[in-house]
């Protein structure tokens, strides 16, 4: 019976530290650089993986110049932030996808 529950717990210990690493796996996506009305969050919008609005919640990049650029960034996903968003009440303004970004591509100076 000990030999059971050891087994257990070490299956649900590496089951955890997969599915943290799973969850800061980097990624990249590409779409066009917006400041928000109150100029204080950054977005991309129009990526082209198919989320609709991806809030840069984090950033190691100065990405301030690049405003309105078509642009690739690289990082992980918040997950903290996108379990904190699916507590907000329906109907307000939704963000698909947040990411903290460790490196950003010049793609465009415009955005189509």
């Amino acid at each position: 019976m000990r030999t059971v529950v050891v087994l257990t717990a070490v299956v649900f210990t590496c089951g955890l530290g997969i599915a943290a690493q799973q969850a800061e796996k980097e990624h990249s996506m590409t779409g066009c650089l917006q400041k928000s009305s109150d100029a204080k969050t950054l977005w991309l919008t129009h990526p082209e993986r198919g989320n609709k609005t991806v809030e840069i919640s984090a950033t190691t990049v100065n990405l301030a110049p690049h405003v309105g650029n078509k642009i690739e960034i690289t990082g992980t996903t918040d997950t903290a932030q996108e379990e904190k968003q699916a507590k907000v009440q329906k109907g307000t303004e939704k963000t698909d996808h947040f990411m903290k970004i460790t490196a950003m591509k010049m793609i465009a100076s415009k955005c189509p």
